[in-house]
């Protein structure tokens, strides 16, 4: 999940990362998508969904993919590992 409070900022960052995304082996990255509920007070919320085999290693790799975008100062990233619902 990736929220911010300014919407442009947020569709670029997103945007930056979805141009990088890696390919894994045995896996794939999916988005961005805008989150089901998409705004939640002033926060805007975007959505990637990463999924793999259990040996595709994903955390080193989603860490080095996240590392190579300058995150802005108004964005979060929240990583859930094995999430239960997407809300």
């Amino acid at each position: 999940m990736v929220e911010g409070n300014k919407e442009n900022i947020l569709q670029k960052y997103c945007a930056d990362l979805a141009a990088i995304a890696p390919n894994i082996v045995g896996g794939k990255i999916m988005g961005p998508v805008p989150a089901q509920i998409y705004q939640v007070r002033n926060w805007y919320r975007m959505r990637f969904l990463i999924s793999g085999d259990v040996r595709a290693k994903l955390q080193p790799i989603v860490a080095n993919w996240i590392a190579r975008v300058k995150q802005p100062a108004n964005i979060r990233v929240k990583i859930d590992v094995n999430p239960v619902n997407f809300m």
